[in-house]
């Protein structure tokens, strides 16, 4: 008998879990929706609200903020990527350099799929007061991500397709000249837009592969690390437009 209550509060438990976890991704879902539509500055909390047909007292229940909501999201979007990188380097039937490819080229297209959250992101990122926590995430993620892409280019120099001595420290340079690129790339998109710098972008995406082949000691035709005609269209794209500069600070409503 006492066995059987043990296992219905069990249940119960992981019943009120599944309820809290729905709820609470059904709220970043919407707004991550209406931040697709409307770009983050313009989508209030309240917008979210009426979608959702909830109270406000339901959202702050799961999130402190907008901000923090968009963190959330975040969050769950780096675990889906994490995964999506274990899986890669966990497949045996292709090879290091196959795997690295498909890594960076996935998490590539990802971002031009996704371009608003990523503005979000990049305006968010860029306001002073929140500089210490969006440096926190960046670091929690490369301490993430940093194990798997080591796995992967030691693989690589057993395969002999890479030339390094030192796998952790390859995969730590090239993880950290990505996140230099990106702050390069959100200083000139918060600094006026991308008008005119289309083909300096390009440059530098040349770059950051010519200079991993360069770490990883390989050729560079065998690295397809990313999608070149979707990312020049995508600059075309928001070359016609700009760049919310929304600098709006405490709750949001």
């Amino acid at each position: 008998m006492a066995a059987k209550r043990q296992k219905t509060n069990i249940m119960e438990k992981i019943s009120r879990k599944e309820i809290h976890d729905n709820r609470r991704n059904q709220i970043i879902d919407c707004a991550a929706s209406l931040f697709m539509t409307y770009g983050y500055e313009k989508t209030s909390i309240q917008m979210i609200l009426d979608r959702l047909n909830i109270a406000k007292g339901t959202f702050y229940h799961y999130f402190e903020s907008k901000l923090d909501m968009l963190n959330s999201f975040a969050d769950r979007e780096i675990k889906g990527i994490l995964e999506n990188l274990e899986s890669i380097v966990s497949d045996k039937t292709i090879s290091a350099a196959d795997k690295i490819n498909l890594y960076f080229s996935s998490a590539s297209n990802w971002k031009i799929q996704n371009w608003e959250l990523v503005e979000a992101y990049i305006i968010e990122s860029g306001k002073p007061e929140n500089q210490i926590l969006f440096r926190t995430l960046l670091e929690d993620n490369i301490k993430w991500t940093l194990p798997l892409f080591t796995r992967l280019i030691a693989e690589g120099v057993e395969e002999g397709v890479f030339r390094t001595s030192c796998p952790d420290i390859a995969a730590e340079t090239i993880i950290r000249l990505g996140v230099a690129i990106n702050d390069q790339l959100r200083a000139s998109l918060l600094s006026g837009g991308i008008t005119g710098k289309k083909e300096m972008f390009m440059k530098i995406m040349d770059f950051y592969q010519d200079t991993i082949a360069k770490i990883l000691g390989t050729e560079k035709n065998i690295l397809r690390l990313w999608d070149r005609d979707a990312f020049a269209g995508r600059l075309t794209h928001l070359s016609a437009g700009n760049i919310s500069q929304g600098q709006g600070k405490g709750r949001q409503t």
